[in-house]
């Protein structure tokens, strides 16, 4: 890599759900794809060997907005780098299930290079923005207070961080989950006993405890908090009495890391 090359990424893989004209500004592809929601880079068809500027040859597009739920594009600029049809602005028309190969963006990297003789950086990091998500709850009535998720994914690797306060027609079960951002691998030996991270549960006004995030599955995590009553510290499920009784503004917060299937 050249000395201040900015950083690329693996290129994520689909195809276009419907065909579109040469000059059409939207288009959908695969929901759920780790890509930038703004100002991304596609590759459409470009396997192909039919010759740039044809109907199905190879087109470089960007897009204004991806929609991760629906895999919606909206915003496109057609024929970008010399792919158009021979009419600048334009693209090429391709058909449903072409294929189509996502470039991260300068936008999804942040303003930030690598200087490779020393790894230093400048201004923005790989990743861009945290993204929200909704965790799947199992064993846990979330009431009032919304959980507060964030997460981001480098490469292989998530991070994320979750918040939530107990309030009014919350409740707390035996054996709290919650679904994870991303797929994980599936980690060897036996569930829980991979550590994804740790935090803090909050009893207002009375003691905080320490907890830890534990791998279930590859789409579960398990909230467990730490036991004094053996000779070694050990660890709990978590319960409507475990690590203490949960009542309003009680607090949890945990961070972790895995590794992405």
């Amino acid at each position: 890599m050249a000395e201040y090359e900015r950083p690329t990424g693996d290129f994520v893989k689909s195809t276009l759900t419907n065909a579109i004209t040469a000059t059409a500004t939207t288009a959908t592809i695969g929901a759920g794809l780790h890509l930038p929601g703004t100002n991304g880079v596609l590759q459409i068809d470009y396997e192909s060997a039919i010759a740039v500027g044809s109907t199905n040859g190879p087109e470089t597009v960007t897009y204004a907005t991806y929609t991760t739920a629906t895999g919606a594009l909206t915003g496109l600029t057609r024929g970008v780098a010399n792919t158009d049809n021979g009419t600048p602005g334009q693209g090429v028309a391709h058909a449903a299930g072409s294929k189509v190969q996502c470039a991260m963006s300068t936008a999804y990297f942040g303003a930030g290079m690598i200087k490779n003789d020393d790894l230093e950086t400048t201004a923005g990091e790989p990743g861009g923005a945290w993204k929200a998500w909704t965790p799947t709850l199992t064993n846990w009535t979330v009431g009032a207070n919304a959980v507060n998720a964030k997460y981001i994914q480098i490469g292989k690797t998530v991070f994320f961080r979750l918040y939530w306060k107990f309030g009014a027609g919350a409740a707390m079960g035996t054996g709290a989950f919650f679904s994870l951002p991303v797929t994980s691998i599936s980690y060897p030996g036996a569930a829980e006993l991979q550590v994804l991270g740790t935090g803090s549960v909050l009893d207002v006004g009375t003691a905080t405890y320490g907890v830890q995030v534990v791998w279930s599955t590859t789409t579960t995590a398990m909230l467990q908090v730490f036991g004094v009553a053996a000779t070694y510290p050990t660890a709990a499920t978590f319960s409507a009495t475990v690590p203490m009784t949960w009542t309003s503004n009680d607090e949890l917060y945990v961070s972790g890391t895995y590794e992405a299937a």
